[in-house]
């Protein structure tokens, strides 16, 4: 494929807030081809348009809902916020709840975890 000097764009920058999302150009065979180009959640993503529009309108949209903090993620249940809660106030000040769960019927009582929490939590 060759390149000429007038072939290559600059990248377009569309920034909010902290966020900047950048608009790629190319051409694949003889179609132009505009890629929007993201980081979240520590991943790199990337959504090509045919027109520039497009891609102008997502990558705005993009970069406004990163600013204000709306990446998707997986979500968490209002059961499971209620059943880590309450594992929270029983266990109190003795362990952070990630050892008292190695502490089960399969693994060995983490040393960190006195006998008598582990009794009471049972």
């Amino acid at each position: 494929m060759k390149f000429s000097a007038e072939s290559v764009v600059a990248p377009r920058l569309v920034k909010a807030g902290s966020v900047t999302v950048t608009i790629y150009s190319g051409r694949i065979g003889r179609y132009r081809t505009f890629t929007v180009y993201w980081r979240a959640a520590g991943r790199s993503h990337r959504k090509t348009f045919s027109h520039e529009k497009e891609a102008q309108k997502f990558a705005r949209e993009q970069a406004e809902s990163l600013a204000a903090g709306q990446v998707h993620s997986p979500s968490i249940t209002s059961t499971e916020v209620s059943t880590f809660r309450e594992a929270e106030r029983r266990l109190g000040d003795t362990a952070p709840i990630h050892v008292a769960a190695r502490a089960g019927p399969t693994n060995p009582p983490c040393p960190a975890i006195p006998a008598r929490t582990l009794r009471r939590l049972s």
